[in-house]
Order: C-alpha cells, then structure tokens, then sequence
C-alpha cells in the first residue's frame, strides 16, 4: 500500500510531503463527494471503522477517516466538519507524550462528552490573537472525542505516533445515494441524515435561500443583544476573527437593530433627566418606547399576577408628568380598555396595502361562527394567562443575568448566569415557540390542523366535522357541541393543560371585537373601541387655513387616526373602507382640509357607534355557495390612480334563481388598483381577476373545514366542492367571460390575457358569471366616498341581499326612469322596493 500522500501546495503541515491519508467522504468548497482511496481500499477501511467502534465507549458516527504519521498539527478547527458530530481520534505506534491540547468548551458539555477535570487548565493564543483556554488530553491508546468546532493542537512527542481520527464532513447532506452507498460498503457508519418536512419539500430556490437569510439575521439579533447591542463594527469584527461565512458578514455589515435606533431617539426633556437604561429578563435593552408605555402606572396592560408590583416614586413622577401634552390643546381622552387586540398600524399613504380584514386570523371568529351556527354548537372563548411560559422547554441554549427581584425569587445569588427553561416575552422566537407547544398538543390529542389557516384545527369523527378551535395568540376560540361526551373530554383536557384567565360562553371580545350571539346568529361590533377614538385638535385660526399644508405633528396625528378608523373598518364597517383609504392615500400631501374631513368622518363614526355586522345562522340542510361582488372606480384617486372594490359573501345557492337571501360578509376590499389602466373597462377586469382570486381561497377553506379530505396538490379539485359566483356590474367583462372562447383583441391585449385566468376557472372549478347593475352592485360602496347606498340598503335588509335578474340588462338610471325599486326582479316592475 502506498502511504505516501502526494501534497500539490502548502498547508497546515508545511511545504514538504508528508504521510497523511484521508478516506471515505470530503468536503472541498462547493465540492463535496468521496475520496478515490475509499474505492481502492475498501477492506482495509472496514477493518479501520470496525477496529474504532469497538473502542469507543458510546456508539458514534462519522463518514471520513484520517491516518497522521508522525506530523504535528497546529493550532486550528475543523471548520469543515459537521458541528453536531464529535471528532474521534485515537494514538497509536511507540511514541512517550505527544498527547492534544482541547479548548475547554460549553459544547463539549452539551454533546455529553467526557471532560478531562484532573488536568490543568492551560492557555494558548490563536491565529487571530485570542487567548483561549483548555486542557491536554493522552491520546496513546485511548480514545478522545472532542467538538470540531473548538481549537485543539498537537503536542511534543519522541518516537514513533500514528493517529487515527474519524469525523462527519460538513457535505455529507450533498451526497449522492450511490456516494452514500460506496461509504456503507466500506464500513462506515454513517449518521443518518435530517428529516426534511413539508415546508422543505415543496419550498426551493428563493425561498430556500431567503428562509436561511432570515435565520442568519435572527441569530445575529441574539448575537448583538447577547453582547449588550454592540457597535456593529465591533460585532464584524469578531465575526472575521472566528472565520465566518461571507454571506454572514455581509448581512452583519448591513444589520440594524431597531431597538439601538429608538435610543439614539432624543427624549421629551420632562423625561430625560434621570432615565436609568434597563435591561429585560433575557438581558436585552428595552426601547424607549415600550419602557414609556411600561412606566405609565394608568395603563392597563396584560400581565401575569406575579409580575404587578407597586410603582415607584420615579414611576409615579413620570406619569404625572407626562399625563399632559405641552403642545396639546385639550387633555388626552384615558379609558381603560378591558382585553386585548392587534396593535393598530396606519397603512403607508397612497399605498398598495388593502383595507381588508385579516381574515384568516383576526376575522377567523366570523369562519368558525358561521361554521358552527348549523350544528347547534356552542362557542367558547378561552384566553391563555402568561401563554409562552407554558409552552414547551426551550430547545436552544439561552443564558441571561435576571434583574435582583428575580434572583431573590428564585434564592440565588444576585446578577448569577441563568440558563432559560421556558420562552418568555422578548425573546425574537418566544411566539414561535409557543405555536409549536400548542400545535403539538391539539395533534396529539386527536385534532388536525387544516392547511387553509395554520391556527385553526379541526376534529373529524368518521369524516364528519365535530368540532373546531381557532387561536389568535393566546386568545382561543372553541366550538362543538355540549352534547358529545368526546368533545367534552377533549375540551377538558385542554382546560387542564394550560392555565385560564377567562372563559366566556357565547357572549365574549375576541381580538377587540364584540361577539354576542342572538336568534339569528351572532352580531359583531366595536362600540368601546369607536369611544377611545378623539379628533384633532386644531384651534379657530388653524381652522380658517383650509388650504394650508400639514406639519410633521399634524401628519402624525391624521396617520394614528386613519389608522384607527381603518382598522374598525376592516373588522366590522364595510362602509368606512373607501372613504378611509382615499383619505390616507393624501396624508403625504395632506392640507387642513384633509383634517377636518377625517374629523368630520369620525363624526359620523361615533353617531353610529353601536353598528353591528351579523353572522348568519344557516339552515344545515340549505346548500350554500361563495359569492364575490367585484366593481371599480377609474382614476378617482389624487394622483389619477383607481380603486377597486371587492365584496365576498356566504349565501344560499338560491340567490342564482333570484331570490333574497341571507348573505354572510367574509371579506371585503377596497384598495388601488395594481396598474395605471387606460379605461374604466381595464379597471374592472382587473378588479374581476383579484376578486376571484379572493373567492377562490374563500372557496378552499370552506371546503376543507366543511368536507375534509384536502389534497394540496389538487387544489381545484377541493375548490370545485364550493360553487361560486363573481357579480360583477361590467358589461364589458361580462360579454367577454360570456363568450365560449375569449378572444385576444383590441388595444387592451394585456387585460384580455389577465381576464384568461378567470375564463379558466371557470371551466376548472365551475365558477359562475353574473352581470347586475350598479345598484344592485354590492362592492359599489367600496369605490366611493359618500355613496353608500347599497351596503346601507343591505344593512337595512338584515344582512340579505339578491342578485338581481333583468333580461334586457337595463342600467341603473334607466330602471329608475321606469320606476323600478333597486333589487326589483324583471317580473317584480315598478316594486315599491320598501323592503
């Protein structure tokens, strides 16, 4: 056997050859793969890998195994081998010393690794200039097994010393089955490679590479609070001293923490005196923003019994301090809000951001209402006290200093190195973390989660639906019915498993909208939330200056309460959503007219400020079916840009013959339009194209919730279970989807190509076309400020509506002309229309 290794360049051995063989797999850059030695010598390295298993104490993996005769190696880590497999070594030949030097590390501990305590500690500096520390360790027949990823050196020896060492190379997840397979013929035991899940599988390319970018910026977020948010100069720097990764000082280079930029922020002068800077129980700064809002004692904020504490004199000071604005005229409306609910967040003005509700999350109470309404179930509302401290154990090592008060608690010595056992508020994966503990928990007791929406989860008897749970944090929704024993022990089990604050039965807030149930179904509104809202304040000079451009203050103060108003409307006021979203798309330029128009449209808010949306009860023997009204406005917007409007419905499949009947909001949209359109034709397709592709995720998680059974990669198939219809009160779309074949023509060649998809699903999932005029259009009222007619005409009806026949496809004005009532069918001429 040739022993002689053939050396091409100079590396850590040295410019002279050496004897220094390496076999099974490698890692080369982005070239990974097995080394020729492996082939030529396959006996031979069955009887290396069985010669090492039998001597080591616990059964290890590797793929690659290394023979050193008589070469010293220096100080160094090997960075090309995988971190979660220990490196293996073993001294073999007639030599007296030479053993390894091993820097102590918190990683050899976690391995399980045996420590070397009787040794003494002993430094040594490394190539980049840091003194490390670690111990010696014999090597001469024994077995050492150390991380890869700690710095280790060869010591002195006399005689002759041969090392075996074995280790998993970085690429072995790059290797191929045939690769794989020569390794295991030549004996070695290989680890066996991770578990990919779903995401994995089907998320590729971009995706893949953008999922690793965001987890290099968490970890540098840990990095940089764990080192008590250092300059990012500072936090380079040492990331090129360990020899990181290109991309990772890249996005180090580029790395922001926004909770450094919120304290350069300069503080009201009335607060900045004494301010102490604080640090949370995960040891990160807090922002001054939230420390503010944490020191006013007024405030009623969510939190666990243990955590209230009577506030201090300085506490106390800055909120008497700070009770009164200097710049503002009248003293702020404080009211204390009971529950809890997303933060409100005005959308970027003139932005692309629609004024729909959330509906697969915040609106997900109106899905499992109506759901749940046909099955004479009943409706629990539970909200979890302290949610992520009962989750599962933290699978990551997190060390933090505790403030004082909590050491004491805890009987340890004050500013002690704590390991944290469970994810707490602050922590970037706290939510995650507490998602996975009850995700875990409701699969394994018999729930499975649906794919539509990651927080609902479903329980099937023989295929048939029997109850239901929809979360929002740590605020849950539970239906089923109160007569079925197995039901009542699930729900008994999830009571034991996790701690309560309330539970409430039907009458209930859930993510800051009011749920009561009534005889015909449930009835949502936000009556206290309308009452917190206050105007601007602008004095009578002020006033006068109509034309005048807005300050800095007064955009600030016209974007909190657009955003407010904007967030009622997407949750229960359809009829706010056009004339909020034109308003913010003004705020850049905004003058004090704009002002007073949202002042005055608060107004009309508070006047009606006991609005309610109604979810109906369905009969669960009447068939139902999605409707989605789609309409446009061209060019209504200030800069010439248009709006869309869009309207998706739960109604009774006897509207398509014309009837009236109970129509169930799902969601609804009013935003701009995603191009500039040279005609209101243009407008409307495109208005047509998103409206069905609202109506066509609206149609797969009723089908999935309702039947079950969901294949992914058949997502028409689940589809065409649910009909649907797309309303639309354009001639010009009509005529085109009418037609057996849709043909590209005209000077709008690219909305005829937009418009194919639509003509598609119609073919594919069976959806239906129907043309109304513009007063029977209900998506009318989202394109328009100051008309609202039709949402208000459906308001009045109870939430019904009709899709209104007329064969001679007469417009509005003119059926007014003969005296027809809105929703008058063709037989019903000259109704009086008083419904």
């Amino acid at each position: 056997m040739n022993w002689q290794a053939k050396v091409t360049r100079e590396g850590k051995l040295g410019a002279e050859r050496v004897q220094y063989l390496a076999f099974g797999a490698y890692s080369y850059g982005a070239n990974h793969g097995v080394c020729r030695s492996t082939r030529q010598f396959p006996k031979f390295l069955k009887y290396i890998n069985q010669f090492l298993l039998q001597r080591v104490s616990t059964p290890r993996k590797w793929t690659s195994v290394v023979l050193n005769i008589n070469n010293r190696m220096p100080i160094h880590r090997d960075v090309h081998n995988q971190a979660n497999q220990p490196n293996v070594i073993l001294g073999l030949g007639e030599h007296t010393k030479g053993g390894i030097w091993i820097q102590e590390t918190v990683q050899a501990k976690e391995m399980g690794l045996k420590e070397a305590t009787k040794e003494p500690l002993v430094s040594r500096v490394t190539p980049h200039g840091e003194t490390v520390w670690g111990r010696v360790r014999a090597t001469r027949g024994q077995i050492v097994e150390f991380p890869p990823k700690a710095w280790h050196e060869t010591e002195e020896w006399s005689g002759e010393r041969v090392m075996l060492s074995a280790y998993t190379t970085r690429g072995q997840g790059s290797l191929t089955q045939e690769e794989l397979q020569q390794l295991r013929t030549a004996g070695f035991p290989i680890p066996p490679r991770p578990k990919k899940g779903i995401e994995e599988v089907y998320v590729a390319g971009e995706r893949e590479q953008n999922r690793e970018r965001e987890r290099l910026k968490r970890q540098l977020y840990l990095l940089h609070a764990a080192t008590g948010h250092c300059s990012t100069q500072h936090l380079v720097a040492a990331l090129k001293r360990r020899n990181a990764s290109a991309e990772v000082i890249r996005l180090a280079e580029e790395f922001k923490c926004s909770i450094c930029e919120e304290r350069k922020r300069v503080m009201p002068r009335h607060v900045a005196s004494l301010e102490t800077l604080r640090l949370d129980p995960a040891g990160n700064f807090r922002s001054q923003a939230i420390q503010d809002y944490c020191d006013r004692g007024r405030q009623l904020i969510k939190c666990c019994v243990e955590q209230l504490r009577r506030a201090s004199q300085r506490e106390e000071l800055i909120d008497v301090m700070s009770e009164q604005e200097p710049t503002e005229e009248a003293p702020p409306i404080r009211i204390r809000m009971r529950g809890k609910r997303a933060a409100v967040a005005a959308p970027a003005e003139d932005s692309d951001e629609e004024l729909i509700p959330d509906y697969w999350r915040e609106k997900g109470a109106c899905v499992e209402v109506e759901v749940e309404m046909p099955q004479s179930w009943t409706v629990y509302k539970g909200d979890v006290s302290g949610a992520f401290l009962q989750g599962r154990e933290y699978p990551d090592v997190l060390h933090c200093v505790p403030c004082d008060e909590i050491c004491d608690q805890m009987q340890v010595p004050r500013g002690s190195i704590t390991r944290l056992r469970r994810a707490c508020y602050g922590l970037v994966d706290a939510p995650l973390e507490w998602y996975r503990s009850v995700s875990e928990f409701l699969e394994g007791i018999g729930l499975e989660r649906t794919w539509s929406d990651a927080c609902t989860w479903v329980w099937r008897e023989n295929g048939e639906l029997k109850g239901m749970v929809s979360g929002h944090v740590d605020d849950f929704l539970f239906g089923g019915s109160d007569q079925d024993p197995q039901w009542q022990g699930i729900i008994k089990k999830i009571q034991q498993r996790f701690q309560w604050g309330d539970w409430e039965k039907d009458n209930f807030v859930q993510c800051g909208v009011k749920v009561d149930k009534v005889e015909e179904g449930y009835m949502l509104s936000q009556p206290q939330f309308v009452d917190g809202l206050k105007e601007i304040n602008l004095n009578a000079t002020r006033r006068r200056q109509r034309e005048a451009e807005t300050d800095e203050k007064e955009k600030g103060q016209l974007r909190a309460l657009l955003g407010s108003l904007s967030w009622l409307a997407q949750q229960s006021a359809p009829h706010l959503s056009a004339s909020v979203g034109l308003l913010l798309s003004e705020v850049t330029r905004s003058t004090v007219d704009t002002v007073l128009r949202s002042n005055l449209l608060l107004r009309n808010v508070k006047q009606r400020r006991n609005h309610q949306m109604l979810i109906h009860a369905m009969p669960k023997d009447e068939p139902v079916m999605m409707f989605v009204w789609v309409d446009a406005a061209n060019g209504n917007r200030p800069d010439g840009g248009s709006t869309q409007g869009i309207f998706v419905g739960l109604g009774p499949q006897s509207m398509m013959s014309g009837a009236v009947g109970k129509v169930t909001p799902v969601t609804w949209h009013s935003s701009r339009v995603d191009r500039v359109c040279r005609s209101p034709g243009a407008v409307e397709a495109l208005a047509a194209v998103n409206g069905e592709d609202a109506l066509y995720y609206a149609r797969y998680q009723w089908s999935e919730l309702e039947y079950g059974n969901v294949d992914v990669r058949d997502a028409q198939g689940c589809v065409s279970r649910v009909p649907g219809c797309v309303v639309t009160d354009s001639r010009n779309v009509y005529d085109k989807l009418n037609n057996e074949v849709l043909v590209v023509k005209g000077a709008e060649k690219r909305t005829d190509l937009e418009l194919l998809g639509l003509k598609e699903s119609q073919a594919a999932t069976g959806l239906a076309i129907r043309w109304v005029h513009s007063e029977a259009q209900l998506a009318n009222s989202l394109t328009k400020v100051g008309n609202c007619r039709e949402v208000e005409l459906y308001y009045k009806m109870r939430h019904q509506w009709r899709i209104v026949e007329d064969e001679q496809m007469r417009s509005a004005r003119r059926r007014k002309q003969e005296g027809m009532a809105p929703l008058a069918s063709f037989e019903e001429e000259k109704i009086s229309g008083d419904f």
